[in-house]
């Protein structure tokens, strides 16, 4: 949401703050659903006028007076926070993402090098 929104000012977001609201959400249907369930009946009160996939992209939405975007935390690192305020849901939601590739295959550089920042953040998560 914008950061002068009156919601920004809150620790973090629970559904009853998004009754009447325009909400975009995620159109990756795991997160969708999953943002549906959270929502429960709020979720019949709100407009979400679209659904979008790519996370960061539909952030710049919010820049719209009185839209309120749901993304992955990882959107929030990529935008000026003095113009954008990004707060938790609460109860937290969590999704588990998965992320394969074939053994042994030839990679180029940047998928290499990916390949190794993957495997160090999950050996130092202990996963």
């Amino acid at each position: 949401m914008r950061a002068d929104d009156p919601l920004a000012e809150k620790e973090s977001i629970q559904k009853e703050d998004l009754l009447g609201k325009t909400v975009i959400l995620p159109g990756r249907l795991e997160l969708n659903a999953e943002i549906a369930n959270w929502l429960g009946s709020v979720r019949k009160t709100i407009t979400s006028p679209i659904k979008w996939d790519l996370g960061g992209s539909r952030v710049i939405l919010a820049e719209d007076p009185g839209c309120y975007v749901i993304t992955t935390e990882g959107a929030a690192a990529l935008f000026d926070e003095r113009r954008l305020s990004f707060l938790p849901l609460e109860p937290e939601r969590k999704i588990e993402t998965v992320i394969a590739w074939k053994k042994d295959q030839p990679f180029g550089r940047a998928a290499e090098a990916f390949i190794r920042f993957l495997q160090k953040e999950a050996a130092e998560k202990g996963l």
